[in-house]
């Protein structure tokens, strides 16, 4: 016979094996109806594969990114008939990639600044769609009251072998109000066959069509130029108002996996400890598909 101690043990371990066994059976049914979000912005990577979850193929997936510089924390929330999911990424970082049922939302968010006022706003007919990934981007200022969002979509779908997909987004709205972005893809020095890649052309609150490129490290930079109206005068002045450095940002191909191999890349307003610091009024945001990875660029670091 088991001693009184161990028979308590016994039944325990007992216990707690029936307790997990339902625990992943419910986690396995509810997974097919909704998906719960981390409530907290994941560590900064220094490197990205873009390695994707799994997302079924009627799901979509979204994550909420927090390009207000001027906000310690941004809440995100997407609500479906199961419940109300949110992220809570601090500036300059995203929540987790999650899978979620593909359709129309209102997407509420919340800003808190550092002097503890919340500023509610939302977006309305956030669209994800079946097989694709959908940053929900909160950007402008605070304390100016120019507080939006807006989305940049891409498709799951694995970039083809030796090739990168890249998407492009504007969120910096304070130094070069009114400008207009062109992100320009370098090889690096020694890099063979590959030819320098320029992105659309992406005022404020904007996301450009994704595009491809030959895997490998690039020199990254963002040329800035004046966005004019029709019969509008103003110069055509181009500047470099980025650079990422010489020795290169590595942009990976399909050979990771799936989903692998697909980024999107955001431009953010610098706080003004970091536009001190690396004489650039603008960060990148680097982002791949899997859940809590992103990379920081500063002006000439990389």
């Amino acid at each position: 016979m088991r001693s009184s101690a161990g028979f308590v043990r016994w039944v325990h371990n007992q216990l707690i094996s029936i307790i997990e066994e339902n625990i992943i059976k419910t986690h396995i049914t509810l997974g097919l109806l909704a998906f719960t979000f981390s409530l907290a912005a994941c560590n900064n990577n220094s490197s990205d594969s873009g390695d994707s979850p799994v997302v079924p193929a009627a799901n979509s997936a979204f994550r909420v990114v927090n390009a207000i510089a001027d906000s310690t924390m941004l809440a995100g929330s997407f609500e479906d008939s199961v419940g109300t999911y949110t992220q809570m990424p601090t500036f300059g970082t995203a929540g987790n990639v999650e899978p979620f049922p593909a359709g129309s939302y209102v997407v509420q968010l919340a800003a808190n600044s550092s002097s503890g006022a919340t500023q509610n706003f939302s977006i309305n007919n956030v669209l994800l769609d079946a097989g694709s990934l959908t940053s929900v981007i909160a950007a402008g200022s605070l304390t100016s009251g120019t507080q939006t969002g807006f989305t940049a979509e891409e498709s799951l779908t694995s970039a083809a072998v030796g090739q990168a997909v890249m998407q492009v987004a504007n969120a910096a709205s304070q130094a070069y109000s009114g400008q207009t972005f062109q992100f320009v893809f370098t090889p690096i020095a020694g890099a063979s066959g590959a030819a320098t890649v320029q992105s659309s052309a992406v005022t404020f609150a904007q996301a450009g069509t994704p595009f491809n490129l030959p895997a490998g490290k690039y020199e990254i930079t963002v040329d800035s130029s004046p966005t004019c109206s029709p019969g509008q005068a103003c110069s055509n002045v181009i500047a470099v108002v980025f650079d990422s450095g010489p020795n290169g940002v590595d942009l990976q191909d399909s050979s990771g996996g799936t989903g692998a191999g697909i980024y999107q890349l955001i431009a953010l307003d610098a706080t003004s400890a970091q536009a001190s610091a690396d004489s650039a009024s603008i960060t990148l945001l680097l982002l791949g598909t899997n859940s809590g990875s992103y990379t920081t660029l500063f002006n000439r670091q990389n």
